[in-house]
This record gives C-alpha cells, structure tokens and sequence, in this order.
C-alpha cells in the first residue's frame, strides 16, 4: 500500500501551470508516479517500474498503457488534504495527457532534467 507520506518527490515529468505528471520515490527506492486528472478533481498515486517509464519517456508506451502496466492493484487518490483508495481501474480513462505518447506533448511541459536522469 501506498504511504503518500513517506514519499520524496523528484520532480516533475510533465507541468502546465502545475504537476500533471510527477516522479517520486520511497524510503525503499521504489518508484512512484502521481497522475493528475482530467476533470481536475485531484491526483491518483501507482507504483512504476523503471523500464516501462523509461518506455513511456521514448514514446513506445501512452500514459495509460504505463498506468495499466502499474504493479498497483489498489491506489490512493488524493484532493487537496483528503486521501482515498481505490481499485486502479477506476481511474484508466481519467488521467490527463494519458492517451498521448510523450513525444507528442509539448515541449514546455516537459521536464528536461527527468529526460536526462531516466532515458
């Protein structure tokens, strides 16, 4: 289960006026993305493994094909200071950018340090 707490933030992936997609990392160097929504109703919290983000940073895999691809059967969603759990298909088609290959996102969004440190 995911500890929101106990996570470090790298930094993020992808920004438009704030984290659409975010990088972090546990006390057990684990890794974990933070995908804000659509809607704009908050973010949900999955645990990533380092290949297929590097997969989704060289544009072979979508965000939601990377959301899918989670170890995560549950994961926590979060709104201002509320934190939920829920099932991680609840969220499959929500996540914002999470049809798109990274290479088709603007440029202005991303993040050239995590692009340097991950690929």
């Amino acid at each position: 289960m995911i500890n929101l707490n106990s996570l470090t933030k790298i930094g993020d992936v992808l920004n438009s006026e704030g984290a659409i997609l975010a990088l972090y990392e546990d006390q057990e160097k684990k890794f974990y993305l933070g995908s804000f929504l659509n809607d704009g109703s908050g973010t949900v919290y999955y645990a990533v493994d380092l290949y297929y983000f590097k997969s989704y940073l060289k544009s072979e895999i979508t965000l939601k094909q990377l959301y899918l691809k989670s170890s995560s059967f549950l994961v926590k969603f979060k709104f201002r200071k509320t934190e939920k759990t829920y099932l991680k298909e609840d969220f499959t088609d929500l996540l914002q950018c999470g049809k798109d290959f990274y290479k088709n996102i603007p440029a202005s969004m991303k993040s050239y340090q995590i692009e340097k440190d991950f690929t």
